[in-house]
Formats: C-alpha cells, sequence, structure tokens
C-alpha cells in the first residue's frame, strides 16, 4: 500500500499543477485505467513505481506531453556503453577500453530478454509525439544500470547486465556493470555554445538554451561578428543537435546576427523543449535544416514546474505552445487554455505540427565506425549546391565530356526523394522502401540524384552531343520471390570517343571521373570486377524510368535482355 499511496500523491501533484490534466482522458476513465493497471502489476519497490507511473502519464497526456514523467533524482548505475538506434537497430558506439571489442556490435538480447521486446516495454512508458524522441529515450534507458531495472522483463535487483551483441558474423555475449571511471557521454556537450571556424565556413554549436552569466550569448555573438568580419566568412553551420532545451529566449542576439546570412542548421531526434525553438527561429530566418527528425512536434504542453519526492523529481508542464503560423505562442493559464481548447476555430492547433529537415540525413553505423559526421558534411555539400535555380538553363548549355563534369560537381548531390516529396541527402537508408526514380526535371529543382538518375544527365547529354552511349545497370537479379534487402545496384553510362569506349563516372566517388579503354569488353570487365561476379548480373538498358518505385525498377530492368550486351 506504501507505493499506492505514493502513486495517488504523484497524481494529486500533476493534477493540481498541470495546466490541463484532463485534456486527453476523462477522471472517470483514468481511474478505471488505473485501476485495471493495478490489478495486473503489483508495486513493490521504487523501480515498479517509476514504471507504473509513467505508463499512467503517457496514458494520460499521449502525444500532447513529453515533458511531464517522473525522472529519478540519482542516477549512478551508468553503463560503460553508449549506444544509438540506426535503421531499427540498436548498436554500440562507444565503450570504455577493457569492452572495445564489441564497440559498433549489435545488441539481440539483454539477459537473454530480445531487444524488441525490451524497446516495446520502454514504448509503453515514454510519451512522445515524434519517434524521434522515442529512440532518443530507447538510446537514454539501454545505458542506464537504473532505467533498465524499472522494465518488467529485468529483475529489479540485477547487479549486472549480460548483453547479447552481433559483431562481424560472431555471437558475443558480454557482462556489464555499472562503470568505475566516468565514460564521457558521445553527446554531452563542451559549453552549452562554442564555434569553429572550418575553411570557409563558421560552425556554431548551441549544445543548451542557457547562459552562465548575464549576456554570455551577446558577448558569444560579438566575437562570431568580429571573426567573420575579419575572415570574410559568410556561411554558417548552426548544430542544435541534441539540444534538449532551456530558455528559448537566450539564442535572440545570434538569430538576430544570422539574419539574412548564408545558414544551414544541423538537427536530430534529440533537439527537444527550447531546442525546437531554436529550429523554428532559424527556419524563420532563411536556414535550410539538415538531419533527423526532431524529438518533438511545435504543439504541446511544456514549460515545466519541478516538484520534489524523497526519491523522485516530477517535471510537470504549465503551459501548452502551438504555432500560429508567424511564431510560437505559449498558453499559461488553466482557465485560458479551457476558453482555447474549447473555441472550435483552434482545432487545427491540437492536430501535429511538425518541423522536418528540409533535407533527411541519417547518420548510418559505417559513419560512426569511420568518424565521419554525415550531415555536416552534407551541409558543406549543400553550400555548393542549394542555391543554384538555374540548372536546367546551365545543363542546356553544356558543350563538352568536361563541361558536363563540372556541372554536375557544381548542381548535383547524391540523394533521392520519397513519395511524399521528402528530401533525402548521402544515404541509402529506406531507399528500396520509400524512394520513387525523379525525372530530369525533378533532379534539376532539387540538386538530387541517384547513380540512376545522374546515369540519364549524362547519357541525355552525351546523346545530344552526338556521342555513341550506352547504359548499364549491373545488380543483383531479383525477381518478386527473392526481393533483397540489401542494395547491390550500379548504373553507369559508357561513350565512345575516337574509336575508344569512356566510362563517364560521376556517382561512385572513389572512381568518379572518366576513364578511357581500349575496347567495350575492356571496359565491362574493369568497372564490374569492383563487386563480386556471383551476385550481380549486368544488363544493358535503353532508358531510367521516371517516378517508379526502386523495386519497380528492378522488375524493369529484369525485362531487358540480357542477351543483347554487345562487346564492341
Amino acid at each position: 500500500m506504501k507505493y499506492q499511496e505514493e502513486l495517488k500523491k504523484i497524481i494529486s501533484l500533476i493534477e493540481e499543477n498541470h495546466i490541463d490534466m484532463y485534456f486527453n482522458i476523462s477522471k472517470d476513465l483514468l481511474n478505471k485505467y488505473i485501476e485495471e493497471l493495478l490489478s495486473k502489476y503489483e508495486i513493490k519497490d521504487d523501480y515498479d513505481l517509476y514504471y507504473i507511473t509513467n505508463v499512467i502519464i503517457k496514458k494520460i497526456f499521449g502525444r500532447f506531453d513529453s515533458h511531464t514523467s517522473l525522472v529519478w533524482k540519482d542516477l549512478k548505475y551508468i553503463l560503460p556503453i553508449r549506444v544509438r538506434y540506426i535503421d531499427n537497430k540498436l548498436y554500440i558506439i562507444r565503450t570504455d577500453e577493457d569492452n572495445n571489442d564489441i564497440l559498433y556490435g549489435q545488441i539481440l538480447k539483454i539477459n537473454n530478454i530480445d531487444i524488441n521486446k525490451i524497446i516495446k516495454e520502454i514504448e509503453n512508458m515514454i510519451a512522445y509525439s515524434t519517434k524521434g524522441w522515442l529512440y532518443s529515450r530507447v538510446e537514454s534507458i539501454i545505458q542506464n544500470g537504473i532505467k533498465l531495472r524499472t522494465l518488467p522483463s529485468i529483475n529489479s535487483k540485477t547487479e549486472e547486465f549480460e548483453l547479447e551483441i552481433l559483431k562481424d558474423d560472431q555471437i558475443i555475449n558480454r557482462k556489464l556493470k555499472s562503470q568505475e571511471k566516468e565514460l564521457m557521454d558521445i553527446n554531452k556537450p563542451k559549453e552549452n555554445y562554442y564555434y569553429e571556424i572550418k575553411d570557409d565556413v563558421i560552425y556554431i554549436v548551441y549544445n543548451s538554451c542557457r547562459e552562465e552569466y548575464k549576456g554570455q550569448m551577446q558577448e558569444f555573438v560579438n566575437n562570431i561578428k568580429e571573426i567573420s568580419e575579419k575572415n570574410k566568412i559568410k556561411k554558417y553551420i548552426i548544430d542544435i543537435r541534441n539540444n534538449e532545451g532551456g530558455n528559448s529566449h537566450i539564442i535572440e542576439p545570434l538569430i538576430k546576427f544570422l539574419e539574412g546570412k548564408n545558414i544551414i542548421t544541423l538537427i536530430n531526434n534529440s533537439v527537444f523543449s527550447g531546442g525546437r525553438f531554436a529550429a523554428v527561429d532559424l527556419k524563420n530566418v532563411g536556414s535550410i535544416l539538415v538531419g533527423e527528425e526532431i524529438g518533438t512536434t511545435i504543439n504541446c504542453f511544456g514549460n515545466s514546474l519541478r516538484k520534489d519526492t524523497s526519491q523522485f523529481i516530477i517535471p510537470i508542464s504549465e503551459k501548452y505552445y502551438y504555432f500560429d503560423g508567424s511564431k510560437i505562442k505559449g498558453i499559461s493559464t488553466k482557465e485560458d487554455f479551457k476558453k482555447f481548447k474549447n473555441n472550435p476555430n483552434n482545432k487545427k492547433y491540437f492536430e501535429p505540427q511538425i518541423i522536418e529537415p528540409d533535407y533527411y540525413v541519417d547518420q548510418s553505423i559505417n559513419n560512426y565506425i569511420n568518424e565521419y559526421d554525415n550531415p555536416y558534411e552534407s551541409a558543406l555539400l549543400l553550400f555548393k549546391t542549394r542555391m543554384k535555380d538555374d540548372r536546367k538553363e546551365q545543363y542546356e548549355k553544356i558543350k563538352t565530356p568536361d563541361e558536363l563534369m563540372t556541372f554536375l560537381e557544381q548542381n548535383i548531390n547524391y540523394g533521392w526523394i520519397d513519395k511524399n516529396g521528402k528530401k533525402f541527402l548521402n544515404t541509402l537508408t529506406k531507399v528500396r522502401e520509400k524512394s520513387i526514380l525523379s525525372s530530369m526535371d525533378d533532379v534539376f529543382k532539387t540538386g538530387l540524384a541517384t547513380c540512376a538518375e545522374t546515369s540519364k544527365l549524362i547519357k541525355t547529354c552525351l546523346d545530344r552531343l552526338g556521342y555513341t552511349t550506352k547504359l548499364y545497370s549491373y545488380r543483383a537479379y531479383e525477381t518478386e520471390d527473392n526481393f533483397d534487402k540489401t542494395i547491390k545496384m550500379h548504373c553507369f553510362v559508357l561513350y565512345k570517343k575516337e574509336n575508344k569506349w569512356c566510362h563517364f563516372e560521376y556517382s561512385m566517388t572513389p572512381i568518379k571521373g572518366q576513364t578511357v579503354y581500349k575496347t567495350l569488353e575492356e571496359a565491362l570487365t574493369k568497372i564490374t570486377s569492383m563487386w563480386n561476379k556471383n551476385e550481380r548480373e549486368l544488363a544493358e538498358i535503353d532508358d531510367i524510368p521516371e517516378h517508379i518505385t526502386f523495386k519497380e525498377f528492378n522488375l524493369y530492368i529484369n525485362s531487358c535482355d540480357l542477351k543483347k550486351i554487345k562487346t564492341r
């Protein structure tokens, strides 16, 4: 009964202090839900209380409030790993020296419990408005021994956790305890904000919406202004990844300085609370947003009031925020919110208002392995290409293959669009499930192309210039019965030049350029030797169709006659 009484106190605190606890569920339905829940789960200790309370809070607020929750005061049991949820898999992206052999491995089980079951239990207690925030919280809980103990599948008295890990096609079982020395979190900020000069770009990291002393941000901006003028720098990358909030007004001097400038902002699924205000402010002054879905919708409860119990902190939302088309507004009293929600004209403000990247760019496990910051590098590419609004006109003026290569370098990035028009840059994640082949006009508009669309651009231009051309696809032969999940495809163009054959390659960076071969047979043999011949087949194709899926493109290639390939 002790813990049930504690639960009642927590619920009462939320009811008293939240701007509208019963916005999403009636009091009668909530009481019935709690009664049914407690008939299934016994609250035996603080770990059970933590889990059950957060399950109830999620039921109360649904997707509208990720701020109100039960939070441990003391979380000293931290495992010596850092994890990242990538493409529906959980990878270890950092370890201490003693566990370096499991670095970049995929977690399959914890204490012999399937990781997907554990993730589902986490989802049951996390209130989230975007999947990005759920993934961020999964990462936080998996590397925290105390939070892991709260899950129904994990014994709350567990002193060590045994992980089953897949690495290099081998299974590794590893027991982990709380780390004895601090493992710096891979996402831990150096400071609230800092900047670096990288070539012709000022890279500004905005980790937290806080000041260590009054006027710190203005002082920071003054330094940036001085260094910009001194070095004649006009490009700015603002990195707000992992910014989970604070005072949203802190950024105002920086926003004022950046207005009208050439800006790209990096975002990810840990951008939350005041961090989203920063994303909106930067978007409003012309910034392009690059990265992943952020951790919250714009319209939600927030501005948390903190209440304490013996073991926990309870942040409780006392405002409701929404975007009116020009700026984010907040409602701060129960009476005002009641009037607002009862006004039928305001229904639209309770539908998800989502700020999305202009370009989706992920950070794959290979990027972590190679220490390659794909969103940052993608931002640098966009500085070269995103302002090109006359691509088609430039393309039609090309007179030589060399001019064609220059055009591609200045105008086209590797990327694709999906059926909803979302743009993906420098990533193959979900390409076979979501991508739609672009038309040439689409490519001129977005500046994005895979090897397929790029090959069409190359062939069309060289045909116009009077060259004899051949278009190929070298890929795994796929049918309706064996449509694979591993992408094994590359499209490329050869053109005849002075009785020799030239491979014009742009998409595959390691071999980008124009390579001349004596014969067509030599060219095809050399090009295809880069891949396992047992996994791929070469097809000469007539065209790259427009606005079809990856799977439909594979089936189109299947329809081409493989026997028509000639070697002269």
